[in-house]
């Protein structure tokens, strides 16, 4: 059996929940005996347009093969190559080329939700223009129509997802437990008990304001309780005009999976 993962693809070890996921699952599918491979595609302003439509490069990370494509050389590839299954491991608009298989050959698509896109933008993008929202938006209904199997990482993105989308194909849904590595399950001899003392841990990107930080800081800054705050971010040392912050809230820069359990267990 073919099997091609579809998303972004990051080859270092700071990674977020649905780039943990879509590594960690190509990582662990080459020990089966079906055919694999991931791929991914041009992003960014330092790529060309004639890149972006038809580029194609190969590389390795490790032992992992990835095929870097273009939005239209992504297309062709998969109409020669055959796969049987096409699995969107993260939210990415060149996807929907892959829908335009399926006039063409007998494909099955499957779909992690990890979280509901349109709800993001509405919620915690502040910067995120009226023509990506509406391409955003459209694309994802696209996704939950037209997939032959939805997996939800949760109940709550899986209830998230029917309150924003009513023509969900419900016919092969799935709710599995957010994958994690290994090492969150190791009990270190480095671990602590617990002092009584409430720690506060917020993990999202402080410059872009994602996930109401605005509205939690708001909150947690009136009370005056025997806590602290904890903010892992990109840049959050480095935040301009808002040097209250700073007394405020302890910033750590974002970590590697070890560092972060290690972190955690302290």
């Amino acid at each position: 059996m073919k099997i091609i993962y579809i998303g972004h693809y990051n080859s270092e070890e700071i990674l977020t929940g649905p780039e943990k996921f879509a590594k960690r699952l190509y990582q662990n599918s080459l020990a089966a005996q079906d055919d694999f491979l991931f791929v991914d595609y041009f992003r960014g302003k330092s790529f060309s347009i004639w890149t972006k439509l038809f580029g194609s490069k190969r590389y390795y990370d490790s032992n992992l093969e990835v095929k870097r494509l273009g939005f239209l050389s992504t297309f062709f590839f998969l109409l020669k190559y055959k796969p049987d299954v096409i699995h969107l491991v993260t939210f990415e608009f060149f996807q929907i080329v892959t829908f335009l298989l399926k006039l063409f050959m007998n494909v099955k698509i499957i779909y992690t939700v990890h979280g509901v896109i349109f709800y993001e933008n509405a919620n915690f993008r502040e910067k995120h223009g009226l023509y990506f929202s509406i391409k955003d938006k459209l694309y994802e209904k696209m996704i939950y129509r037209f997939s032959d199997k939805i997996v939800f990482v949760s109940n709550s993105v899986k209830e998230l997802a029917f309150k924003y989308f009513d023509k969900i194909n419900s016919k092969d849904l799935e709710v599995i437990p957010n994958g994690v590595d290994h090492i969150f399950f190791e009990v270190g001899k480095d671990s602590k008990a617990y002092n009584n003392k409430l720690n506060i841990l917020f993990v999202g990107n402080i410059t872009r304001r994602e996930k109401g930080f605005d509205f939690f800081y708001k909150t947690v800054s009136q009370f005056n309780l025997p806590f602290k705050v904890f903010c892992i971010s990109k840049g959050g040392k480095n935040i301009e005009n808002e040097k209250h912050l700073l007394k405020t809230i302890n910033f750590v820069e974002p970590m590697n999976t070890h560092e972060y359990a290690m972190f955690l267990k302290k």
